[in-house]
């Protein structure tokens, strides 16, 4: 298992570090694999034994015997969807959390009793989720112009005109 140790992230052209030995990560990296790509992954390997504090007490992910032979279709491993939205909540979480730190650090009347720390964790998520939404809500803008504005190339008054129909609407 050592030499899966990184993944090729195609779309970003990059290389991500993967910790096979968490379960936490290992269990949704295996969920999301082809059957090619699992050949790739487990081929002679019989059984997965993994720790992590969401399994204190561990977990054994034996594979079926199909897998422990090398003459089956291999086929790339690549992140996909499911396992970027995996990594992706993760690193949320984590930035949520390093966040959450910093202001405890920052402001010394935050204490870590029940009430506070719900208060703390609800205005962080209200904040993330909105700045998802603002980023998304700009995306979709984009696009916007940027139809309209190839639409309307040749055509300047149409283009100013929709302008002015859209001047209204500018900050939603």
């Amino acid at each position: 298992m050592r030499k899966m140790t990184y993944l090729h992230n195609r779309t970003l052209n990059s290389w991500n570090f993967f910790r096979f030995y968490d379960v936490s990560h290992f269990i949704p990296f295996i969920e999301s694999l082809t059957r090619g790509q699992l050949f790739n992954v487990v081929s002679g390997v019989s059984a997965f034994y993994g720790y992590s504090t969401k399994y204190p007490d561990g977990v054994e992910i034996t594979f079926h015997q199909d897998y422990l032979h090398d003459t089956h279709h291999r086929e790339a491993l690549l992140i996909n969807e499911r396992l970027y939205r995996h990594y992706a909540q993760l690193t949320l979480m984590s930035t949520l959390d390093k966040a959450q730190q910093a202001i405890r650090h920052q402001d010394a009347s935050i204490t870590d009793d029940k009430t506070t720390k719900k208060a703390l964790d609800d205005f962080c998520l209200y904040e993330a989720n909105r700045a998802f939404l603002t980023g998304t809500t700009q995306m979709q803008a984009l696009i916007y112009r940027l139809i309209a504005r190839y639409l309307s190339r040749h055509d300047d008054s149409l283009w100013q005109r929709a302008c002015e129909h859209a001047l209204p609407y500018q900050h939603n």
